[in-house]
């Protein structure tokens, strides 16, 4: 599986809320990083934690979101081997009802068919709304 396949792999598990499959393409000592996180940059090291995260908001019963859609848009192969940008949207439905729109561009890096980096940008806006309402 070449880099740009495994991105498409792991956004399209995201989209299906399929944590097991993410987990298979993430490497073990994975670095997630959301620079324009509300309150400021957020890094998680290590694939457990990254999948915490995950499930706190895409675990269908217990997590933010009761619906969750992410629709991809780009993937850009670069000249650097294993580094991949995307483009993608996300739409979904909280817990409350309140509705979550937010568009990224993302970074990552892969090694050996598993994301070993994720940077995400966004406007960090709609994602504090829903942390305030969940909180």
């Amino acid at each position: 599986m070449n880099a740009t396949t495994t991105v498409a792999a792991l956004l399209d598990a995201e989209n299906v809320r399929d944590l097991r499959a993410m987990e298979q393409l993430l490497d073990p000592a994975v670095t997630f990083e959301m620079p324009f996180a509300p309150g400021g940059d957020m890094s998680v090291t290590g694939r457990d934690q990254l999948l915490a995260l995950l499930s706190d908001s895409l675990d269908a019963e217990n997590g933010t979101f009761v619906d969750w859609r992410l629709d991809v848009s780009a993937l850009y192969e670069t000249s650097t081997p294993g580094v991949v940008f995307a483009e993608y949207a996300a739409e979904a439905v909280t817990r409350f009802g309140m509705t979550y729109r937010q568009a990224y561009v993302a970074r990552f890096s892969v090694r050996g068919g598993s994301v070993t980096w994720w940077r995400e940008w966004f406007n960090p806006e709609p994602l504090a709304a829903v942390m305030s309402e969940t909180a």
